[in-house]
């Protein structure tokens, strides 16, 4: 199981469930969780679903680095020095 960079596992059900709560209530979310939906399918049945899953997992990391880099940009906005936050 991959780590996210604060070291937060992925599997934390108190995280998902928070973080779906708050997408639901973005506007645009919906939508762009369909679109990814159907771009997903299509990539599946290009390539199979063993490729295309590896490559949905690791966009997935890799994003999750690129919002915490975000985080802390926002967070050094506000205080000075940004830290990681201890978990």
């Amino acid at each position: 199981m991959q780590e996210t960079p604060t070291g937060m596992r992925w599997n934390s059900d108190e995280l998902h469930t928070a973080v779906a709560r708050l997408c639901k209530t973005m506007p645009g979310y919906e939508d762009a969780l369909k679109k990814s939906a159907a771009a997903a399918a299509q990539l599946q049945e290009l390539v199979g679903f063993d490729l295309s899953d590896q490559l949905i997992d690791q966009l997935t990391y890799t994003a999750t680095y690129e919002a915490h880099a975000y985080y802390l940009l926002g967070l050094s906005q506000r205080q000075e020095p940004a830290r990681e936050p201890e978990l």
